[in-house]
């Protein structure tokens, strides 16, 4: 973990305790590059509150989008960006894997 996460660990408000805590160091697992957990793996949620914005809707169901958009955003990450084998992955066609990225701008 790298230190500048440590320290927004500690100085984070954790407004959800340690589930909320817990969920977003899968998160962070889940999306990290080279065994390294930077800041840029950490929710979005986690990161708004360093640039002092508002985190209201951190305890907030997730929408279906925003479900879908980490799903796809997590095989690309695991294939390394292979669309063929993150729509395997998945369980979704070339086509609406290619498709969806483009919906959410996902940057490949």
């Amino acid at each position: 973990i790298h230190d500048a996460v440590r320290d927004k660990i500690r100085n984070h408000s954790w407004p959800g305790n340690v589930r909320q805590l817990e969920n977003a160091m899968i998160y962070a697992t889940n999306v990290c590059h080279d065994n390294l957990i930077t800041l840029d793996c950490l929710p979005e949620a986690i990161l708004r509150e360093k640039a002092g914005l508002a985190v209201e809707a951190e305890n907030a169901p997730l929408s279906m989008e925003g479900w879908e958009r980490t799903a796809i955003k997590i095989a690309l990450m695991r294939t390394n960006n292979n669309i063929p084998l993150a729509a395997e992955l998945l369980e979704v066609s070339k086509a609406t894997l290619y498709r969806k990225i483009k919906d959410y701008n996902i940057k490949t």
